[in-house]
């Protein structure tokens, strides 16, 4: 069985922080990239999830220059038999769900300017 793990670290203080705190993670969140995700699969892998939460399946984030990669590993999602499934999310996509004060929020604000 394979897998994959992701490890953030604000660099500053070198402590340990989950991505998704930069996030309001609330329904709408959810929903909006649950509909992201559906749109990269079927457009680029062309799977096909009628009503299935992928948000549930996700096997690791990260945070990357390009957006927010999401991963699935093997037996999960759009992945069976092995293997990783990962895809970017760029930031535009869902940034009125990044929260502003958080890391994340002041970096694309400074890039932004």
């Amino acid at each position: 069985m394979l897998n994959r793990s992701t490890y953030h670290f604000d660099l500053s203080t070198g402590r340990m922080f989950n991505p998704l705190d930069m996030f309001t993670g609330d329904n709408d969140w959810e929903k909006k990239l649950n509909s992201e995700i559906e749109k990269i699969l079927g457009k680029d892998l062309g799977y096909h999830y009628d009503g299935m939460n992928l948000v549930d399946e996700i096997g690791c984030y990260k945070l990357s220059a390009n957006g927010l990669e999401i991963c699935y590993t093997p037996y999960m999602g759009p992945a069976p038999g092995g293997g990783f499934v990962c895809l970017t999310i760029p930031y535009e996509n869902i940034d009125e769900f990044i929260l502003p004060d958080s890391l994340l929020g002041q970096v694309l604000g400074e890039i932004e300017k």
